[in-house]
């Protein structure tokens, strides 16, 4: 902003609501330009009521930015925070121009947010689709892995695609880390494009306490109930096929390690007796050459014994031919 006075030309509203942790917070200081909300990582919310501020931007455009406590986390009393999240509408004294629905590229859509979009519709009515505006945060995430809002949306699950299509694939990824003020200008910018669609869509009335639908925050709490025991119970399907799925994963590879076991048994049988008969015929060979070598020293023997008989004999004819003479 400039340091001369602004006119207030338009005045625009939006709410920001979402599970805690998407960063509902962040980029409610990056609309307004300035750390207005706390937010910082946390299991735990660190907003718990409403709360509103403003921004005046160079064109005129006054923003009312409410912050929301996490409707999207089904913890306390449903009754109670669809009684805070209808303070929206209080704080809003001229209506809410868009509804702002932050989502997080770094979790997937759960079975949760899904029943918080359901208890939203029943609180609101069907109409609040027609305010409605996916706000992704994490863009950081995705242009450090080098992808786009589209290819995330490529992949995503089912019940998100029927939001996009609830919600005329009205959609803006946030980077609430960047310190380069343009870049964060150029995503509010492309915000507020879509929140001027919004408008002119709803014929510039914004939605107020009068379009709220007559309901009974029992039924809505039944209802909510009735999604959180259909998520818990898929919780359980899920960790039910995971357990199944890691037990064929584990007989698979013990299986796989007998089979090698039997095979390396195998192979050394193989090996074993194929030593032992290679030692068994140099055993049979030794033997043999052991028994020849016999014989031919038994014969080398007898044919001594028979030289020495004849040499004995000459000598003893020899004799006899000298006591003639």
């Amino acid at each position: 902003m400039g340091g001369g006075v602004v006119q207030v030309d338009k005045i625009t509203t939006v709410v920001l609501i979402g599970k805690t942790g998407n960063g509902k917070s962040s980029t409610a200081n990056s609309i307004l330009r300035r750390k207005a909300f706390k937010s910082k990582a946390s299991s735990s919310g660190v907003t718990t009521s409403c709360q509103l501020d403003r921004v005046l931007y160079e064109d005129g455009r006054l923003v009312n930015v409410i912050d929301t406590p996490g409707l999207f986390d089904f913890t306390g009393d449903t009754k109670d925070m669809a009684k805070e999240i209808t303070k929206c509408l209080e704080l809003a004294k001229d209506g809410v121009h868009a509804v702002l629905v932050v989502l997080s590229v770094k979790s997937r859509f759960s079975r949760e947010e899904e029943a918080s979009i359901k208890c939203l519709e029943q609180i609101f009515g069907k109409r609040i689709f027609d305010y409605m505006i996916l706000v992704f945060t994490g863009g950081d995430q995705l242009e450090d892995d080098e992808l786009t809002l589209s290819d995330y949306l490529d992949v995503s699950p089912e019940p998100l695609k029927e939001l996009l299509c609830l919600c005329d694939v009205r959609v803006v990824l946030f980077n609430n880390k960047t310190k380069d003020e343009f870049k964060n200008a150029d995503q509010v910018n492309e915000l507020f494009m879509l929140v001027d669609s919004v408008i002119e869509m709803n014929e510039g009335k914004p939605y107020t306490s009068s379009l709220l639908p007559d309901v009974e925050y029992d039924s809505i709490e039944g209802s909510s109930k009735l999604y959180i025991d259909e998520y818990e119970e898929r919780k359980k399907m899920m960790y039910e096929e995971q357990l199944q799925h890691v037990v064929e994963e584990i007989d698979k590879r013990l299986n796989a390690q007998i089979e090698l076991l039997r095979e390396q048994l195998e192979n050394e049988r193989i090996a074993r007796e194929s030593v032992e008969k290679n030692f068994m015929e140099q055993l049979a060979e030794e033997e043999e050459k052991r028994k020849k070598a016999e014989n031919d020293a038994e014969e080398i023997k007898i044919n001594l014994e028979e030289a020495k008989k004849e040499f004995r004999e000459k000598i003893e004819n020899a004799k006899n031919k000298c006591i003639i003479l």
